[in-house]
């Protein structure tokens, strides 16, 4: 057979229909590569390896919580006595309970919730913890009334430099002054009506910084000029007995 020239385009086809056999047998020869599937220990939670990666959160700990985000609530307050609170707010000007013993420094002396009385004949003393400019003093007094014993209400500025007392004492009642250590009878007169351990008698004395005014069961008895030493100042006033027991079964009390 004599040698020829073998056509370029032939050597093209035959060379490119070998290509297509050759890429068909590679594509049908391939296996698909399944999923990896990984098991962590940490929550047993699935991880796709052929996916793109996930972020996994941890749980946090108890401890790990921020100090800041801790509330404490406030502790319960425990509401004021009503009686210790008059006790201690002392501008008002009367009392609806003058018996309580949060407002006194006493000393033989008993309180009761409407009344208050000696424990005996002995010397008893009750001060009244808030002073006044003005007084208005209004009680009621019940006693077996002995010779000797005495019944006082007493009206002191600072210091007891000046001294009013009304003063209740064998049938009488006079209006006594103390200044400069000097005592003096202001005023006194008999009573018709003295003191009983049956029937209640009533007192009612008005200092006003200039005068005092005192009635007895409600009419008025005895009347005098307060100490000069007394006008515009703080003037604290108390109960002083001896000699008898003596009870206050009504009291009141107003000022400024």
């Amino acid at each position: 057979m004599s040698r020829s020239k073998i056509p370029f385009s032939l050597i093209f086809i035959v060379s490119l229909t070998a290509g297509v056999v050759f890429f068909s047998r590679g594509v049908q020869g391939r296996k698909e590569i399944p999923p990896v599937t990984v098991l962590r220990a940490e929550g047993r939670q699935k991880v796709d390896l052929s996916s793109p990666p996930t972020t996994i959160s941890k749980p946090v700990a108890p401890a790990a919580v921020a100090k800041s985000q801790v509330i404490e609530l406030p502790k319960p307050q425990v509401a004021a006595s009503p009686i210790a609170a008059s006790a201690a707010d002392m501008s008002s000007s009367s009392w609806e309970n003058p018996f309580s013993p949060e407002l006194w420094e006493s000393s033989g002396w008993t309180f009761g919730p409407q009344s208050m009385q000696t424990v005996g004949a002995e010397a008893a003393s009750a001060v009244f913890r808030r002073p006044y400019h003005k007084l208005m003093f209004e009680c009621d007094v019940q006693a077996a009334e002995l010779p000797g014993s005495m019944w006082e209400l007493r009206l002191a500025t600072h210091n007891d430099h000046a001294v009013m007392s009304l003063i209740l004492r064998d049938g009488r009642l006079s209006i006594v002054a103390t200044e400069n250590g000097l005592t003096r009878v202001v005023v006194e007169k008999t009573l018709a009506a003295p003191l009983s351990a049956t029937t209640v008698r009533q007192i009612r004395v008005v200092a006003t910084g200039n005068r005092v005014v005192v009635s007895w069961d409600r009419k008025r008895f005895l009347t005098a000029e307060q100490l000069a030493a007394q006008s515009g100042r703080e003037i604290t006033w108390s109960l002083q007995t001896s000699g008898a027991k003596y009870e206050i079964p009504r009291l009141r009390v107003e000022g400024e």
